[in-house]
Protein backbone atom coordinates (compact mmCIF):
# COMPACT_ATOMS: atom_id res chain seq x y z
CA UNK A 1 0.00 0.00 0.00
CA UNK A 2 1.56 3.42 -0.86
CA UNK A 3 1.62 6.45 1.29
CA UNK A 4 -0.74 8.07 -0.87
CA UNK A 5 -3.40 5.65 -0.73
CA UNK A 6 -3.55 5.48 2.83
CA UNK A 7 -4.08 9.32 3.19
CA UNK A 8 -6.81 9.11 0.71
CA UNK A 9 -10.40 10.04 2.37
CA UNK A 10 -12.85 7.64 2.56
CA UNK A 11 -15.78 8.08 0.61
CA UNK A 12 -18.63 9.80 2.44
CA UNK A 13 -22.02 7.70 2.83
CA UNK A 14 -24.54 9.74 1.52
CA UNK A 15 -21.89 10.46 -1.73
CA UNK A 16 -22.08 6.58 -2.26
CA UNK A 17 -25.63 6.30 -1.95
CA UNK A 18 -26.35 8.79 -4.51
CA UNK A 19 -24.06 7.19 -6.79
CA UNK A 20 -26.03 3.82 -6.35
CA UNK A 21 -29.39 5.53 -6.82
CA UNK A 22 -30.79 5.32 -9.93
CA UNK A 23 -31.63 8.38 -12.40
CA UNK A 24 -34.73 9.78 -12.83
CA UNK A 25 -36.06 9.37 -16.24
CA UNK A 26 -36.45 12.82 -18.76
CA UNK A 27 -39.86 13.78 -18.69
CA UNK A 28 -41.81 16.76 -20.60
CA UNK A 29 -44.79 19.30 -20.52
CA UNK A 30 -46.58 21.68 -22.26
CA UNK A 31 -46.63 25.61 -22.67
CA UNK A 32 -49.49 27.63 -23.85
CA UNK A 33 -49.70 30.91 -25.59
CA UNK A 34 -51.97 33.07 -27.35
CA UNK A 35 -51.56 36.33 -29.55
CA UNK A 36 -53.66 38.02 -31.81
CA UNK A 37 -52.85 41.46 -34.20
CA UNK A 38 -54.57 43.49 -36.04
CA UNK A 39 -53.50 42.56 -40.08
CA UNK A 40 -56.26 45.14 -41.91
CA UNK A 41 -57.65 48.25 -40.53
CA UNK A 42 -61.65 49.33 -41.50
CA UNK A 43 -61.09 52.72 -43.00
CA UNK A 44 -64.79 53.65 -41.69
CA UNK A 45 -63.34 53.34 -37.93
CA UNK A 46 -61.27 56.42 -38.55
CA UNK A 47 -63.93 58.47 -40.90
CA UNK A 48 -64.67 62.18 -39.31
CA UNK A 49 -61.73 61.88 -36.22
CA UNK A 50 -59.43 64.04 -35.35
CA UNK A 51 -55.97 62.64 -34.91
CA UNK A 52 -56.11 62.50 -31.39
CA UNK A 53 -59.72 60.38 -31.47
CA UNK A 54 -58.01 57.74 -34.43
CA UNK A 55 -55.24 57.38 -32.24
CA UNK A 56 -57.91 56.50 -29.06
CA UNK A 57 -60.08 54.19 -31.67
CA UNK A 58 -56.83 52.72 -32.87
CA UNK A 59 -55.98 51.98 -29.36
CA UNK A 60 -59.07 50.78 -28.19
CA UNK A 61 -59.06 48.01 -31.17
CA UNK A 62 -55.75 46.35 -29.85
CA UNK A 63 -56.64 46.25 -26.41
CA UNK A 64 -60.23 44.56 -27.51
CA UNK A 65 -58.26 42.43 -30.03
CA UNK A 66 -56.10 40.63 -27.65
CA UNK A 67 -58.69 40.67 -24.81
CA UNK A 68 -58.24 36.78 -24.78
CA UNK A 69 -54.11 36.47 -25.44
CA UNK A 70 -52.07 34.89 -22.74
CA UNK A 71 -48.82 34.03 -22.21
CA UNK A 72 -46.83 30.99 -21.04
CA UNK A 73 -47.92 30.70 -17.39
CA UNK A 74 -50.71 32.84 -16.95
CA UNK A 75 -53.96 32.20 -16.63
CA UNK A 76 -55.26 30.28 -20.51
CA UNK A 77 -58.99 29.49 -19.31
CA UNK A 78 -60.47 32.43 -21.37
CA UNK A 79 -57.87 31.46 -24.48
CA UNK A 80 -57.67 27.77 -24.73
CA UNK A 81 -60.49 24.97 -24.65
CA UNK A 82 -58.30 21.95 -23.16
CA UNK A 83 -59.40 18.50 -22.10
CA UNK A 84 -58.79 18.09 -18.44
CA UNK A 85 -56.47 15.63 -19.10
CA UNK A 86 -53.86 18.35 -20.24
CA UNK A 87 -53.62 20.20 -17.50
CA UNK A 88 -50.05 19.75 -15.38
CA UNK A 89 -49.52 16.49 -17.96
CA UNK A 90 -46.37 14.88 -17.99
CA UNK A 91 -44.94 12.88 -21.17
CA UNK A 92 -42.34 10.25 -21.15
CA UNK A 93 -41.47 11.28 -24.48
CA UNK A 94 -40.32 13.81 -26.81
CA UNK A 95 -42.26 11.78 -29.83
CA UNK A 96 -45.62 11.83 -27.16
CA UNK A 97 -45.46 15.08 -26.21
CA UNK A 98 -45.15 16.91 -29.78
CA UNK A 99 -47.90 14.73 -31.05
CA UNK A 100 -50.28 15.91 -27.80
CA UNK A 101 -49.32 19.59 -29.00
CA UNK A 102 -50.33 19.19 -32.47
CA UNK A 103 -53.51 17.68 -31.27
CA UNK A 104 -54.26 20.50 -29.12
CA UNK A 105 -53.24 22.81 -31.82
CA UNK A 106 -55.81 21.13 -33.72
CA UNK A 107 -58.75 21.33 -31.13
CA UNK A 108 -58.45 24.99 -30.96
CA UNK A 109 -58.84 25.67 -34.98
CA UNK A 110 -61.79 23.71 -35.05
CA UNK A 111 -63.60 25.21 -32.18
CA UNK A 112 -61.68 27.97 -30.78
CA UNK A 113 -62.77 30.07 -27.51
CA UNK A 114 -63.71 33.38 -27.76
CA UNK A 115 -63.38 33.87 -31.23
CA UNK A 116 -65.70 33.96 -34.00
CA UNK A 117 -63.70 32.58 -37.34
CA UNK A 118 -64.19 35.71 -40.47
CA UNK A 119 -65.49 34.77 -43.12
CA UNK A 120 -64.59 36.13 -46.74
CA UNK A 121 -68.49 36.55 -48.29
CA UNK A 122 -68.30 38.95 -44.89
CA UNK A 123 -64.92 41.34 -46.77
CA UNK A 124 -67.91 43.38 -48.38
CA UNK A 125 -70.02 44.57 -45.75
CA UNK A 126 -66.60 46.66 -44.52
CA UNK A 127 -64.82 49.79 -45.85
CA UNK A 128 -61.16 47.22 -46.96
CA UNK A 129 -59.53 47.62 -50.01
CA UNK A 130 -61.12 46.35 -52.80
CA UNK A 131 -60.77 42.82 -53.82
CA UNK A 132 -59.12 42.30 -50.26
CA UNK A 133 -58.68 38.34 -49.44
CA UNK A 134 -58.86 37.14 -45.80
CA UNK A 135 -55.20 35.11 -44.58
CA UNK A 136 -56.44 31.96 -44.61
CA UNK A 137 -57.54 30.04 -41.56
CA UNK A 138 -55.70 26.89 -40.30
CA UNK A 139 -57.32 23.71 -40.10
CA UNK A 140 -53.93 22.05 -39.17
CA UNK A 141 -51.03 22.44 -36.89
CA UNK A 142 -48.20 23.68 -38.18
CA UNK A 143 -44.93 23.10 -37.36
CA UNK A 144 -43.29 26.66 -36.18
CA UNK A 145 -39.73 25.61 -34.40
CA UNK A 146 -38.16 21.96 -33.26
CA UNK A 147 -35.11 22.54 -30.73
CA UNK A 148 -33.71 19.25 -29.43
CA UNK A 149 -36.23 17.45 -30.55
CA UNK A 150 -39.35 19.70 -28.75
CA UNK A 151 -41.51 20.68 -31.32
CA UNK A 152 -43.52 23.81 -31.03
CA UNK A 153 -46.85 24.10 -32.94
CA UNK A 154 -48.94 26.99 -34.28
CA UNK A 155 -52.04 27.46 -35.76
CA UNK A 156 -54.04 30.74 -36.93
CA UNK A 157 -57.67 32.01 -37.37
CA UNK A 158 -58.73 35.27 -38.91
CA UNK A 159 -61.34 37.19 -36.47
CA UNK A 160 -63.20 40.45 -37.49
CA UNK A 161 -62.93 43.36 -34.66
CA UNK A 162 -65.65 46.10 -33.87
CA UNK A 163 -64.90 47.45 -30.26
CA UNK A 164 -67.53 49.93 -30.25
CA UNK A 165 -70.03 48.42 -32.20
CA UNK A 166 -70.49 50.48 -35.13
CA UNK A 167 -70.32 47.90 -37.80
CA UNK A 168 -66.49 47.73 -38.45
CA UNK A 169 -65.00 45.09 -39.99
CA UNK A 170 -61.44 45.59 -38.96
CA UNK A 171 -59.60 42.39 -39.53
CA UNK A 172 -57.43 40.60 -36.87
CA UNK A 173 -55.54 37.47 -36.64
CA UNK A 174 -55.07 35.06 -33.54
CA UNK A 175 -52.62 32.39 -33.07
CA UNK A 176 -52.31 29.73 -30.46
CA UNK A 177 -49.32 28.38 -29.83
CA UNK A 178 -48.20 25.05 -28.17
CA UNK A 179 -44.39 24.44 -26.71
CA UNK A 180 -42.99 21.30 -25.83
CA UNK A 181 -40.19 21.50 -23.24
CA UNK A 182 -38.31 19.19 -20.67
CA UNK A 183 -40.43 19.13 -17.23
CA UNK A 184 -39.50 22.00 -14.69
CA UNK A 185 -37.82 23.94 -18.05
CA UNK A 186 -37.57 27.67 -17.20
CA UNK A 187 -35.83 29.25 -20.27
CA UNK A 188 -38.47 31.94 -21.93
CA UNK A 189 -40.12 31.29 -25.11
CA UNK A 190 -38.92 32.20 -28.15
CA UNK A 191 -39.04 35.85 -28.83
CA UNK A 192 -42.00 37.53 -30.98
CA UNK A 193 -41.17 38.05 -34.56
CA UNK A 194 -41.22 41.85 -35.63
CA UNK A 195 -44.61 43.42 -37.02
CA UNK A 196 -44.56 42.41 -40.55
CA UNK A 197 -44.71 45.32 -43.85
CA UNK A 198 -48.27 45.17 -43.99
CA UNK A 199 -49.19 45.68 -40.36
CA UNK A 200 -46.65 48.62 -40.00
CA UNK A 201 -48.14 50.42 -43.13
CA UNK A 202 -52.04 49.41 -41.55
CA UNK A 203 -50.70 51.05 -38.09
CA UNK A 204 -49.53 54.10 -40.00
CA UNK A 205 -52.72 54.25 -42.12
CA UNK A 206 -54.76 54.26 -38.46
CA UNK A 207 -52.54 57.22 -37.60
CA UNK A 208 -53.62 59.36 -39.92
CA UNK A 209 -57.02 59.47 -40.87
CA UNK A 210 -59.06 61.08 -43.70
CA UNK A 211 -60.69 63.37 -42.61
CA UNK A 212 -60.65 67.63 -42.96
CA UNK A 213 -59.93 67.94 -39.75
CA UNK A 214 -56.89 65.67 -40.18
CA UNK A 215 -54.34 69.01 -40.72
CA UNK A 216 -55.52 71.36 -37.92
CA UNK A 217 -54.30 70.88 -34.26
CA UNK A 218 -55.41 67.85 -32.43
CA UNK A 219 -57.95 69.01 -29.43
CA UNK A 220 -57.33 66.84 -26.43
CA UNK A 221 -61.12 64.53 -26.05
CA UNK A 222 -62.05 62.21 -23.90
CA UNK A 223 -62.78 58.53 -24.01
CA UNK A 224 -66.42 58.82 -24.56
CA UNK A 225 -66.27 61.26 -27.69
CA UNK A 226 -63.73 59.48 -29.45
CA UNK A 227 -65.92 56.44 -28.63
CA UNK A 228 -69.18 58.88 -30.06
CA UNK A 229 -67.00 59.77 -33.62
CA UNK A 230 -65.64 57.00 -34.45
CA UNK A 231 -68.63 55.95 -36.69
CA UNK A 232 -69.50 56.06 -39.97
CA UNK A 233 -70.58 59.01 -41.70
CA UNK A 234 -74.71 59.97 -41.87
CA UNK A 235 -75.62 59.64 -38.30
CA UNK A 236 -75.06 56.22 -36.22
CA UNK A 237 -74.90 52.93 -38.05
CA UNK A 238 -77.59 49.95 -37.44
CA UNK A 239 -76.34 47.61 -34.93
CA UNK A 240 -79.10 45.41 -34.49
CA UNK A 241 -82.77 45.13 -35.25
CA UNK A 242 -85.21 42.14 -34.01
CA UNK A 243 -85.87 39.06 -36.46
CA UNK A 244 -83.45 40.35 -39.34
CA UNK A 245 -80.14 38.75 -39.44
CA UNK A 246 -76.98 40.61 -38.99
CA UNK A 247 -75.98 39.99 -42.71
CA UNK A 248 -78.92 41.84 -43.47
CA UNK A 249 -78.48 44.43 -41.00
CA UNK A 250 -75.01 44.74 -42.99
CA UNK A 251 -76.33 45.44 -45.88
CA UNK A 252 -78.45 48.12 -44.47
CA UNK A 253 -75.61 50.20 -43.72
CA UNK A 254 -73.19 49.71 -46.87
CA UNK A 255 -76.65 50.86 -48.82
CA UNK A 256 -76.98 53.71 -46.32
CA UNK A 257 -73.32 54.52 -46.93
CA UNK A 258 -73.07 54.34 -50.49
CA UNK A 259 -76.22 56.91 -50.44
CA UNK A 260 -74.42 59.63 -48.20
CA UNK A 261 -71.59 59.36 -50.86
CA UNK A 262 -73.03 60.11 -53.32
CA UNK A 263 -75.05 62.95 -51.28
CA UNK A 264 -71.35 64.29 -50.69
CA UNK A 265 -70.09 64.20 -53.61
CA UNK A 266 -73.46 65.94 -54.99
CA UNK A 267 -72.45 68.48 -53.12
CA UNK A 268 -68.87 69.73 -53.76
CA UNK A 269 -69.69 69.32 -57.44
CA UNK A 270 -68.79 73.00 -58.62
CA UNK A 271 -71.00 75.24 -60.55
CA UNK A 272 -70.57 77.85 -63.45
CA UNK A 273 -68.91 80.38 -61.58
CA UNK A 274 -66.23 78.14 -59.71
CA UNK A 275 -68.35 77.93 -56.44
CA UNK A 276 -68.55 74.71 -54.63
CA UNK A 277 -71.18 73.22 -52.67
CA UNK A 278 -74.85 74.29 -52.14
CA UNK A 279 -73.50 77.04 -50.44
CA UNK A 280 -71.34 78.43 -52.57
CA UNK A 281 -73.96 77.98 -55.57
CA UNK A 282 -76.62 80.04 -53.37
CA UNK A 283 -73.64 82.93 -52.81
CA UNK A 284 -72.92 82.96 -56.95
CA UNK A 285 -76.69 83.29 -57.57
CA UNK A 286 -77.47 86.32 -55.10
CA UNK A 287 -74.36 87.94 -56.67
CA UNK A 288 -75.57 88.04 -59.67
CA UNK A 289 -78.56 89.21 -58.64
CA UNK A 290 -77.71 92.26 -56.88
CA UNK A 291 -74.80 93.29 -58.96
Amino acid sequence: MSIASFFKPRPKPEDAAAAAAPTAPQRYELRFSRTSKVVQWDDALFNDCRPSEAEDSQEETFRVAKRYDNKEGEDDSMSFLLPEEAYDALYDTKSEANEVAKQLVEVQLRGPLNCEVAQQEQVCNGDLPPGYQLPAADTVAKEAAMANGCGTYTGSLPFFCDPFGGDVWTVCVTTFTVRVVVEGDTSPPPSAAPPSASTKKAVGKAKQPKSAAAGSRSKGVSKSTAVAKARRPGGAAIVSVPGVSKKAVAALNKAARASAKRLAAADSSEDEMGYSGLAGRSAAFWEKELL
